[in-house]
Protein backbone atom coordinates (compact mmCIF):
# COMPACT_ATOMS: atom_id res chain seq x y z
CA UNK A 1 0.00 0.00 0.00
CA UNK A 2 1.34 3.41 -0.87
CA UNK A 3 1.33 6.49 1.30
CA UNK A 4 -1.29 7.99 -0.98
CA UNK A 5 -3.58 5.04 -0.30
CA UNK A 6 -2.99 5.30 3.43
CA UNK A 7 -4.06 8.95 3.50
CA UNK A 8 -6.71 8.58 0.81
CA UNK A 9 -8.55 5.84 2.68
CA UNK A 10 -8.97 8.14 5.65
CA UNK A 11 -11.20 10.56 3.79
CA UNK A 12 -13.66 7.95 2.56
CA UNK A 13 -14.78 6.48 5.88
CA UNK A 14 -14.08 9.21 8.44
CA UNK A 15 -16.98 10.03 10.70
CA UNK A 16 -18.79 6.71 10.36
CA UNK A 17 -16.72 4.72 12.84
CA UNK A 18 -15.75 4.69 16.52
CA UNK A 19 -12.23 5.64 15.45
CA UNK A 20 -9.34 4.70 13.19
CA UNK A 21 -7.06 2.05 14.67
CA UNK A 22 -3.69 1.02 13.32
CA UNK A 23 -3.10 -2.69 13.92
CA UNK A 24 0.56 -3.67 14.16
CA UNK A 25 0.85 -7.45 14.46
CA UNK A 26 3.18 -9.92 12.77
CA UNK A 27 1.08 -13.06 13.29
CA UNK A 28 -1.37 -13.28 10.39
CA UNK A 29 -4.05 -15.22 12.26
CA UNK A 30 -4.01 -12.80 15.19
CA UNK A 31 -4.03 -9.69 13.00
CA UNK A 32 -6.87 -11.04 10.86
CA UNK A 33 -9.00 -12.00 13.86
CA UNK A 34 -8.23 -8.74 15.66
CA UNK A 35 -9.06 -6.64 12.60
CA UNK A 36 -12.35 -8.48 12.01
CA UNK A 37 -13.41 -8.10 15.65
CA UNK A 38 -12.61 -4.39 15.67
CA UNK A 39 -14.52 -3.80 12.43
CA UNK A 40 -17.55 -5.70 13.75
CA UNK A 41 -17.79 -3.40 16.76
CA UNK A 42 -17.47 -0.24 14.70
CA UNK A 43 -13.79 0.69 14.45
CA UNK A 44 -12.09 1.45 11.16
CA UNK A 45 -8.93 -0.65 10.88
CA UNK A 46 -5.81 0.74 9.23
CA UNK A 47 -3.36 -1.94 8.13
CA UNK A 48 -2.62 -4.34 9.57
CA UNK A 49 1.12 -3.82 9.44
CA UNK A 50 2.94 -7.14 9.68
CA UNK A 51 6.56 -5.91 9.57
CA UNK A 52 8.46 -3.13 11.28
CA UNK A 53 8.96 -1.35 7.96
CA UNK A 54 5.21 -1.40 7.21
CA UNK A 55 4.48 -0.25 10.75
CA UNK A 56 6.94 2.65 10.40
CA UNK A 57 5.26 3.70 7.14
CA UNK A 58 1.79 3.64 8.69
CA UNK A 59 2.94 5.29 11.93
CA UNK A 60 4.57 8.12 9.97
CA UNK A 61 1.76 8.81 7.50
CA UNK A 62 -1.59 7.27 8.37
CA UNK A 63 -4.50 9.25 9.80
CA UNK A 64 -5.14 7.22 12.96
CA UNK A 65 -6.62 7.77 16.40
CA UNK A 66 -4.97 4.88 18.25
CA UNK A 67 -2.38 2.21 17.44
CA UNK A 68 -2.40 -1.38 18.69
CA UNK A 69 1.23 -2.43 18.87
CA UNK A 70 2.67 -5.91 19.12
CA UNK A 71 5.82 -5.15 21.09
CA UNK A 72 8.08 -7.68 19.37
CA UNK A 73 7.64 -8.41 15.70
CA UNK A 74 9.74 -11.16 14.16
CA UNK A 75 12.21 -10.87 17.04
CA UNK A 76 12.57 -7.09 16.62
CA UNK A 77 11.46 -4.69 19.34
CA UNK A 78 9.05 -2.12 17.86
CA UNK A 79 10.86 0.88 19.43
CA UNK A 80 11.16 2.83 16.15
CA UNK A 81 7.40 2.58 15.64
CA UNK A 82 6.64 3.54 19.23
CA UNK A 83 8.93 6.57 19.01
CA UNK A 84 7.09 7.78 15.89
CA UNK A 85 3.73 7.37 17.63
CA UNK A 86 5.00 9.30 20.65
CA UNK A 87 6.38 12.06 18.42
CA UNK A 88 3.04 12.33 16.57
CA UNK A 89 1.17 12.21 19.90
CA UNK A 90 -0.84 9.19 18.82
CA UNK A 91 -1.89 7.05 21.78
CA UNK A 92 -1.20 3.34 21.64
CA UNK A 93 -1.91 0.09 23.41
CA UNK A 94 0.55 -2.77 23.64
CA UNK A 95 -1.05 -6.05 22.55
CA UNK A 96 1.59 -8.56 23.49
CA UNK A 97 2.37 -11.98 24.86
CA UNK A 98 4.52 -10.38 27.55
CA UNK A 99 3.10 -9.54 30.97
CA UNK A 100 5.90 -7.05 31.66
CA UNK A 101 7.83 -4.67 29.46
CA UNK A 102 11.39 -5.58 28.50
CA UNK A 103 14.12 -3.62 30.23
CA UNK A 104 14.46 -0.13 28.78
CA UNK A 105 10.89 0.06 27.47
CA UNK A 106 9.21 2.79 29.50
CA UNK A 107 6.06 4.07 27.82
CA UNK A 108 2.84 5.04 29.57
CA UNK A 109 0.60 2.74 27.55
CA UNK A 110 -1.81 0.02 28.62
CA UNK A 111 -0.76 -3.58 28.11
CA UNK A 112 -3.30 -6.11 26.86
CA UNK A 113 -1.89 -9.60 27.13
CA UNK A 114 -2.44 -12.27 24.51
CA UNK A 115 -4.70 -14.13 24.56
CA UNK A 116 -7.09 -11.29 25.27
CA UNK A 117 -10.81 -10.70 25.51
CA UNK A 118 -12.28 -8.17 23.11
CA UNK A 119 -13.84 -6.18 25.96
CA UNK A 120 -10.41 -5.82 27.61
CA UNK A 121 -8.98 -4.50 24.37
CA UNK A 122 -11.86 -2.06 23.79
CA UNK A 123 -11.50 -0.78 27.35
CA UNK A 124 -7.79 -0.11 26.81
CA UNK A 125 -8.46 1.58 23.44
CA UNK A 126 -11.13 3.83 24.88
CA UNK A 127 -8.96 4.72 27.90
CA UNK A 128 -6.19 6.10 25.68
CA UNK A 129 -8.65 7.81 23.32
CA UNK A 130 -10.24 9.64 26.26
CA UNK A 131 -6.82 10.90 27.39
CA UNK A 132 -6.17 12.24 23.90
CA UNK A 133 -9.46 14.20 23.61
Amino acid sequence: MTITNIKGAAATCRGTSRGRLLVIEDEWLISTHLSECLREIGYEVVGPASTISEAVLFANHADIDVALVDLIMRDVLAIDVINILVERQIPFVFVTGFSAMPEGVNYPAPIVEKPFKVDELVSAIESVRVRRL
